[in-house]
């Protein structure tokens, strides 16, 4: 449970410094620009400039988080973003003159090497969330986002005054190897085995192809993706053109173009506050269509303000129906595409919303310029409303359509029970404890404590033990071709809380001896112990199941079992009387004829 929350917080911790880091560079860049060249255009064309390249890396990127599981990559991307910005900080320095081509030149380099990064954080956050408690993370990550839109300012409007523009590239730097050093910690999600052959360019072309074959195929998924090229084109056009708009249209000082982003964050912060709260009370389908309206809305008044107020009333709002929207967003793609298949699709489909960006950019630098950016927000808002109107009822249908042929395939759908609520009820159920234990190829010994073993098979004599993902014993044990079951009896609290624990040597105390003729490491005086050749390894969920064949049996005395209930170490003995429970709803079994009733 502990390990899980540290987990979740690193995610998170990682998440947010890496987008304050983007906040603070997209802080800096576009002023740096636009104080340059004083041209809307450049602004434009810097921002089609910027994405372009982004746009080709996602295909590969989702094949690299296919293949990582994740956090590896999300830590080298970053280091390589504080890398890239380190070298434009000093050849800015160096040559004051080269700055607007060496920022374009960045920006385009930190747009490259989002796309794995965003890979990273889709493939991950299945591996940390199921059920219902996806929709929560997912809601986390969005607002996230926007938080990181008023921490992000918030220190570059600190640091500006000493620091000078540039050097908050710097600041940038360090942040985004920060981020990077949040996830090195994270477990990678097991992965099946990659021949080399299968890693050659035609592999990579055929995964390409099949990424983009399951897209294609999959309607809701597709649908939703035009929804978000839609959506992106109008607010790329307002993003490319904000810094302009803010300083030169609305003569609004500079300071206030870093309040509108931590206005953004403020708001950020309350629906991260308030997201939860209405998940419980809306269906994740209305709140996206709520967040659609909202954003089309505020995108006419941001095209017909003439104050900088109402500009960044609007702009603050329709930031907040962008979080809602890609809450539907977020959920429901990564519940329609095969988690296997995550990251090859995800990237054709990043590939499909996002070119919107540089053609947004393209727009302001051409018909912006011309007719004036707003004018051109205006009209794109108008159009993006009615395209909403006929295709987000159709998503939404299709999505239902797609979930109930997954059921009358026998494909069941999403548990309802979060992961939470499973964990409490399963609080309630007390397991025997025991210390699973290997030796690995290089003759080191491997051990954790376990709950979840049972036997499988009288005869012949089969167990099945339940290994997490992230357990550090997790590579020894599937590539072992034996390993041995401790039972623990009372007296041995002390040896499963060390082998609980991964700040410890778990065999330090000499309380194991050593298999004759393996060298497999056991618990000298455990209750029993069972030798067991690996017979499967099945996956399932966040787990490994380990299906292991009797081949040897050692006990040793008479002991009370020690027992893991209500989240603690307990002695199996007499119980107190149970209280007589209040009638619950009886619910339906999922398995036919079982009637609900234990088999």
């Amino acid at each position: 449970m502990t390990e899980e929350r540290a987990r979740r917080r690193l995610f998170g911790a990682g998440v947010l410094i890496g987008l304050m880091a983007e906040q603070v560079v997209m802080f800096s860049v576009p002023l740096l620009i636009f104080q340059h060249t004083r041209q809307v255009s450049s602004l434009g064309l810097a921002y089609a400039v910027e994405w372009l390249p982004c746009l080709l890396a996602y295909p590969f990127a989702g094949l690299l988080a296919d293949r990582d599981g994740g956090p590896r990559l999300f830590s080298r991307a970053n280091i390589a973003r504080a890398v890239v910005i380190g070298c434009a900080v000093l050849i800015c320095v160096l040559q004051p003159s080269w700055t607007t081509p060496t920022l374009m030149a960045t920006g385009a380099l930190l747009a490259t090497l989002v796309a794995p990064i965003r890979m990273s954080i889709e493939k991950v956050v299945p591996q940390l969330a199921k059920g219902a408690d996806l929709a929560r993370t997912q809601s986390l990550v969005q607002n996230m986002e926007l938080l990181a839109m008023a921490l992000g300012p918030g220190i570059a409007m600190v640091a500006v005054l000493s620091l000078g523009k540039i050097w908050l590239l710097g600041l940038a730097c360090a942040l985004f190897a920060t981020a990077a050093c949040c996830w090195l910690v994270l477990p990678r999600e097991a992965a099946a085995p990659v021949a080399a052959d299968a890693r050659g360019v035609r592999a990579t072309v055929a995964d390409l192809g099949l990424g983009w074959t399951l897209l294609v195929r999959n309607k809701p998924v597709m649908l939703l993706a035009g929804l978000n090229f839609a959506i992106n084109l109008v607010f790329s056009t307002v993003l490319a053109a904000n810094a302009a708009v803010v300083t030169d249209v609305l003569k609004a000082p500079e300071s206030q173009y870093a309040m509108l982003n931590m206005f953004v964050g403020v708001v950020g912060l309350l629906n991260l506050l308030l997201t939860p709260l209405l998940l419980k009370k809306l269906d994740v389908n209305f709140l996206g269509s709520l967040g659609y309206a909202v954003l089309c809305g505020c995108l006419l008044v941001l095209g017909a303000a003439s104050s900088f107020w109402l500009y960044a009333v609007a702009f603050v709002v329709a930031m907040s129906g962008v979080a809602y929207f890609n809450i539907f967003n977020r959920t429901q793609r990564v519940k329609a595409i095969p988690r296997e298949h995550l990251g090859k699709v995800m990237g054709p489909f990043f590939l499909v919303g996002l070119l919107s960006y540089p053609i947004g950019g393209l727009l302001i630098s051409t018909v912006g310029a011309t007719y004036g950016p707003q004018r051109l927000v205006a009209a794109l808002a108008v159009l993006l409303g009615v395209y909403g109107v006929v295709f987000m009822p159709l998503t939404i249908r299709s999505f239902r359509e797609k979930e109930v042929s997954r059921v009358g395939a026998g494909v069941e759908p999403p548990c309802p029970v979060g992961s939470e609520t499973f964990r409490e009820a399963m609080a309630h159920l007390a397991a025997p404890l025991t210390v699973v234990t290997t030796r690995d190829a290089a003759g080191r010994r491997w051990g954790f404590t376990a709950s979840a073993v049972t036997s499988v098979s009288m005869s012949p004599p089969f167990v099945l033990v339940g290994l997490s993902n992230d357990s550090s014993c997790r590579e020894a044990l599937t590539e072992s071709p034996e390993f041995v079951i401790n039972v623990l009896g009372e007296h041995h609290r002390e040896i499963a809380d060390r082998f609980a624990r991964r700040d410890v040597d778990r065999f330090a105390e000499g309380d194991f001896g050593a298999w004759p003729d393996s060298g497999l490491p056991y618990l000298t005086d455990a209750t029993a112990v069972f030798r067991c050749t690996t017979a499967d390894r099945i996956p399932m969920g966040d787990h490994q199941l380990l299906i292991g064949e009797l081949t040897g049996l050692r006990t040793h005395g008479e002991a009370k079992p020690l027992l893991w209930y209500q989240r603690d170490f307990r002695a199996a003995g007499p119980a107190a009387p149970a209280p007589v429970p209040a009638p619950v709803p009886v619910l339906a079994s999922r398995t036919a004829g079982n009637g609900g009733e234990p088999r």
